[in-house]
């Protein structure tokens, strides 16, 4: 059976609440064991595709639908969306 990569991404202008984001994500996914891709989207044009506004930022999705706009999610935040 084939392991699923999860695409978690995380959108937004501000480095420091980007980099906590995504950096509470990775952790997450791998105390999780989950094989994970994390990316970064800090192209403005690139958030309406997830009907996300600059306001809204940072935003995490998972799998291309977002999870958590607004604000940095924790790590037990994140664990618990990854486990659904």
């Amino acid at each position: 059976m084939k392991e699923i990569t999860r695409k978690i991404q995380v959108l937004g202008l501000d480095r420091k609440q980007c980099k906590e984001a995504a950096d509470n994500a990775a952790s997450a996914a791998g105390e999780l064991g989950i094989k994970h891709q994390v990316e970064q989207i800090n192209d403005i044009s690139e958030f309406i595709n997830f009907d996300i506004v600059r306001s809204s930022t940072p935003a995490l999705a998972v799998d291309g639908k977002v999870k958590v706009a607004g604000r940095v999610p924790g790590k037990d935040e994140i664990k618990n969306i990854l486990s659904k």
